[in-house]
């Protein structure tokens, strides 16, 4: 199994938990990305996008030596339709998978945007709740705050870090002004930082190959719940 990061290596790089498509290919320190924002598209486009991706660079999935993914939180659907497609795609080829946190992701694209360690990212988790997390990546990528699940006032209420990345116009109503909070509105996984992170954190050893097959992150079940009025 692929253990580090080599510049001349393959890995094919797929962020479906938001509303769009994003899917790269990295192959002999080239990257390559497309991204489709058509909402609820992710079963349709998937595919032939990363297909696009392959005869741009010349190759097919059996030149991939890795997969890379956003495996939530995020959207119910575009969370599974990913992670299924990866797994599919790792259990054909034999191919080694590497599950990042969306949450994670959006906080590494904080930290590039503004060199800021400890940085807070939030995703919107509908009815009037937040998926949330805090890193600080001046410690190899240490997690202050585990991706969780809370209302929007329940966190706006909370000491935040400098910088918070993500669906940041949720706080736009919030309470509580964060007199002191720096918003980076990145509400989408970028590719090319996504793929720096990993870079990042095998090296430091933050981030490690998956061990079993890859699985999702939902932080919430009951999908289907409404809150009581």
């Amino acid at each position: 199994m692929t253990s580090s990061f080599s510049a001349s290596a393959t890995w094919l790089l797929i962020d479906t938990t938001g509303q769009g498509c994003h899917i790269g290919l990295s192959h002999q320190g080239q990257c390559w990305a497309e991204s489709d924002m058509q909402p609820q598209s992710h079963t349709k486009r998937i595919l032939p996008m990363i297909e696009s991706l392959l005869v741009q660079a010349n190759l097919s999935m059996q030149d991939v030596q890795s997969i890379i993914y956003t495996k939530g939180p995020g959207s119910f659907t575009g969370v599974r339709v990913g992670v299924s497609v990866v797994q599919g795609l790792a259990f054909a080829g034999s191919i080694p998978t590497l599950g990042v946190s969306t949450l994670m992701a959006l906080a590494w694209q904080g930290k590039l945007q503004t060199q800021v360690n400890q940085i807070g990212a939030i995703i919107d988790a509908r009815m009037n709740q937040i998926y949330w997390a805090v890193y600080d990546f001046s410690q190899t990528g240490a997690t202050l705050t585990p991706d969780c699940i809370s209302s929007i006032a329940q966190v706006a209420t909370q000491p935040l870090p400098e910088v918070v990345a993500g669906d940041v116009h949720l706080f736009e109503n919030a309470p509580v002004k964060m007199e002191n909070t720096l918003f980076s509105a990145q509400p989408t996984v970028d590719i090319k930082s996504l793929l720096s992170l990993v870079e990042t954190g095998l090296s430091q050893g933050f981030l490690s190959w998956d061990t079993q097959m890859a699985l999702p992150t939902y932080l919430r079940n009951d999908v289907a719940h409404l809150p009581k009025k």
